[in-house]
């Protein structure tokens, strides 16, 4: 559950060939399965054998997991499933271990359901929209490195998130025989990816990363109008930090929102804020997050509401400046809340004043402004009235 500078999709093919070139090195491909043996491979809870050069899933829920483990990858593999209807299967990665009492991981799944071959599970950009072969070989391959994972499906680039945890994990078949059906696995082949070097700094359209949070260490970075309003939160991911009231205890001075919670000891000016957000309770037409930036004091500030049904004084990109909150748009774009977790992302350019944000669609911005009235400032995140779960903040900024 853990983003990285989410790249717009007519650039990410050519992006993802200059970063694996340049994380590679000399690595070369080497073949996870021989063929012949499951060599190398751990078989738990289920029965998996070889049958004509191919790793044959054959029954029971469990897995077929890689005796070593592995961080930064590139995962060239072909499957197919034997059942007519109704197939599911999948391939895990970056995983902890299996939790006592379950056949399978919490997380990341490269799905194999009907329907959903190819989505990574638990991330609304990790939809695949490319078309796999019912009752035949598909193959897919899985980039791994740092934080961002992407996938090519039958060599048609579908997908690229940002957000993973880091770490060392095996790579696992999921056997689900007695629900999904027998699968076959041939062509499993591994590139290691070298890590970047200590000096090589992430950057996000050409700005550096200042900051990262994923809340797993608590919340101490973090400055709040209302300490009793926040708290953590466990997911199966990890954690989360949210609001647990609509209405708080700080009263600001002038019309602007009463949830807020600023990075401590950071100001910048051109900035890419990125995060994930999943809204904890309906409240209709009120669902709403904010992001702060430009943040000068109480009274003197910008902020996105991401409302879900836009009006004046809802969804829209709002100033602070010693008066009640005043919108710098006429969107009418409502923002699409659902239940789920979604993905945001904010680029300001102080230069030429101009703020783009985005919900969920990376490539097309929900809503656009231009104001140059305050430069520096600090950088935020929170709700007007509404209730809110965050994680995965990055910063990218000067």
């Amino acid at each position: 559950m853990k983003l990285r500078c989410a790249t717009w999709m007519m650039v990410r093919s050519l992006t993802l060939a200059v970063l694996v070139a340049g994380w590679s090195a000399a690595a070369e491909p080497v073949s996870l399965f021989d063929g012949r043996t499951l060599d190398g491979w751990d078989v738990i809870g289920c029965e998996a054998e070889v049958q004509d050069g191919v790793i044959l899933l054959k029954g029971g829920n469990g897995l077929v997991q890689t005796a070593k483990k592995y961080r930064d990858f590139v995962l060239d593999y072909e499957w197919k499933a034997l059942k007519e209807d109704n197939w599911d299967s999948g391939v895990y990665f970056r995983y902890a271990e299996v939790p006592e009492g379950r056949p399978w991981p919490r997380r990341y799944q490269v799905n194999l359901r009907k329907g959903m071959e190819g989505n990574l599970d638990g991330f609304n950009e990790g939809k695949n929209a490319v078309a796999t072969k019912a009752g035949d070989w598909n193959r897919f391959e899985l980039t791994v490195r740092g934080a961002t994972a992407s996938l090519k499906v039958n060599g048609q680039p579908a997908w690229q998130v940002d957000g993973l945890e880091e770490g060392d994990s095996h790579i696992a078949l999921q056997a689900e025989v007695p629900g999904g059906g027998q699968f076959l696995f041939r062509n499993i082949r591994l590139t290691a990816l070298d890590a970047p070097s200590a000096d090589a700094a992430e950057m996000c359209q050409g700005l550096p990363l200042v900051f990262s949070e994923d809340f797993e260490q608590g919340a101490g970075r973090w400055d709040l109008t209302d300490d009793k309003a926040w708290e953590l939160r466990e997911y199966e991911g990890g954690k989360a930090f949210g609001l647990n009231r609509r209405i708080s205890n700080y009263q600001p001075k002038v019309r602007s929102p009463h949830n807020i919670a600023l990075i401590k000891d950071l100001e910048i000016g051109d900035a890419v804020i990125q995060f994930r957000v999943k809204s904890t309770q309906d409240t209709g037409g009120h669902r709403d997050c904010c992001v702060f930036f430009g943040y000068q004091n109480p009274t003197q500030f910008y902020y996105v509401h991401l409302g879900a049904r836009p009006d004046p004084n809802s969804g829209q990109i709002m100033i602070v400046n010693e008066a009640p909150r005043t919108p710098l748009t006429d969107n009418k774009n409502p923002t699409p809340w659902g239940d789920d977790w979604h993905a945001v992302k904010l680029v300001r350019r102080v230069e030429a004043g101009t703020i783009e944000v985005y919900f969920d669609d990376m490539e097309k911005p929900l809503m656009t402004a231009t104001d140059k009235t305050f430069g520096k400032g600090r950088i935020g995140i929170g709700s007007f009235d509404d209730m809110n779960d965050f994680d995965d903040v990055k910063v990218y900024g000067k």
